[in-house]
């Protein structure tokens, strides 16, 4: 009986195991919840990879700054949808907090993605129907001023028009 005890628990021996048995543990915390963490990953690291994109465009190359800043971003999110999860498991909801706080950081991320995705393709017109909305954040990752986004993007629509 020892023995047998003794060999289940020899994969804790290495920290390697302790690795695995915490995510293991870990995972079936989140339930269906690793879907939508994933969904979170994949829209933090589409903004990141479009926003390098923008500041290569730029001249400016790749800043471990934004890299620093994206890793932040990650980690609040992330800290966001535990929370949620917690307060989920007390209130015995189903995900509801969580698929809520997901939703909102979905549409931020989004956000960003379209700004920058307009940024380096000017014509791609969902975001020249959305230009009103999007010039701030435009403005706020180019570094000038928001009329001078606007003009810009006008003067692009008049291009296309001739």
């Amino acid at each position: 009986m020892v023995h047998t005890i003794c060999k289940i628990l020899k994969p804790l021996d290495s920290i390697w195991g302790w690795v695995c048995a915490f995510a293991t543990f870990f995972l079936s915390f989140l339930g269906d919840g690793v879907n939508l963490l994933l969904a979170m990953l994949v829209l933090v690291l589409m903004d990141a990879v479009f926003g390098t994109w923008v500041s290569i465009a730029q001249g400016k190359g790749f800043e471990s700054r934004r890299l620093r800043e994206t890793a932040a971003k990650f980690l609040v999110y992330f800290g966001l949808q535990i929370a949620a999860i917690i307060l989920d498991k007390v209130l015995t909801l189903d995900l509801v907090c969580m698929r809520a706080t997901t939703a909102l950081i979905v549409v931020c991320e989004m956000w960003s993605v379209l700004a920058n995705v307009t940024i380096i393709y000017p014509k791609f017109i969902l975001g020249k129907l959305l230009k009103k909305y999007l010039s701030s954040e435009m403005a706020n990752k180019l570094g000038i001023d928001k009329d001078e986004v606007e003009r810009i993007m006008d003067e692009d629509n008049n291009k296309d028009k001739q």
